[in-house]
């Protein structure tokens, strides 16, 4: 599939769309290997930047515009109750203290020169799905996160790469190839492996040491992996790790021996 296929629409997807629980209700293997059983294994793709990096790649694609340069703050908004506010931003505009939900006028405070674009949350999501559609290069089972609006708190994909890795030379060699291929392609990315959908998407949003891009948690180590992470990893309602913090538990190990009846 040509890279600009995710640069647009796809009215006719062929890849299967699943849910975080459908990943993990697979049909068992059937014919003289049935008895051999396969691991679940399941990778998170998280791309951080992706309405901007979308954005920036479609207008190299129609336009030939020069790639910006990442040092420049850049951002994309739109209006939300009489107000233009934050959608996503690049690392740069992160790092002058711009994060989605602000107002437009306070970015401008902060960074007077700052690139503002439209955000286009429909453009997001299809392009986002074509992405998914594009990572059949890896395993015919890929989905984006049902439910997010790409580009607010980073959009994801997930693999399920269950039986597949050993075809690109192993899990590290297929992390190492994705992510190469997205960089090529103008997309930040950080990812992981591991046995569940929940426990990859942690790491791979949570779990990563700052300049490392990628995570392999080996089969049957969820557990231990997940202990050190914030609980803000778990997936939590809106408030609840504010919550959590404030009872002195901050890490997801903090929550493992506890009764749930007292935390309800």
């Amino acid at each position: 599939m040509p890279p600009s296929k995710f640069l647009k629409p796809n009215p006719n997807p062929k890849r299967m769309v699943l849910t975080m629980s459908s990943m993990t209700a697979r049909a068992e293997p059937r014919g003289v290997e049935a008895s051999a059983k396969i691991e679940t294994r399941i990778l998170s793709l998280f791309l951080p930047r992706f309405p901007i990096d979308r954005l920036n790649r479609f207008r190299r694609a129609s336009s030939g515009t020069p790639p910006p340069d990442p040092l420049n703050p850049q951002v994309t908004a739109r209006k939300e109750q009489s107000a233009l506010r934050i959608v996503a931003v690049n690392s740069a505009a992160e790092g002058a203290g711009i994060i989605p939900g602000l107002p437009l006028t306070d970015a401008r405070a902060l960074v007077p020169d700052l690139s503002v674009f439209p955000a286009h949350p429909d453009q997001d999501r299809a392009a986002l799905a074509g992405l998914a559609e594009w990572c059949c290069l890896y395993t015919p089972w890929t989905a984006s996160e049902v439910g997010n609006s790409a580009g607010e708190a980073g959009s994801g994909l997930w693999l399920d790469i269950s039986g597949c890795a050993h075809l690109f030379g192993g899990e590290e060699a297929l992390l190492d190839d994705l992510l190469t291929r997205l960089s090529v392609l103008g997309f930040t990315a950080t990812a992981a492996i591991a046995d569940t959908p929940g426990a990859a998407w942690s790491m791979a949003r949570f779990g990563l040491a700052p300049g490392v891009r990628s995570v392999i948690v080996p089969p049957g180590d969820m557990r231990t992996a997940l202990t050190r992470l914030p609980v803000a990893a778990l997936r939590l309602g809106p408030g609840v790790a504010e919550g959590l913090g404030r009872l002195g538990l901050r890490r997801a190990g903090d929550l493992y021996d506890l009764p749930r009846g007292p935390l309800v």
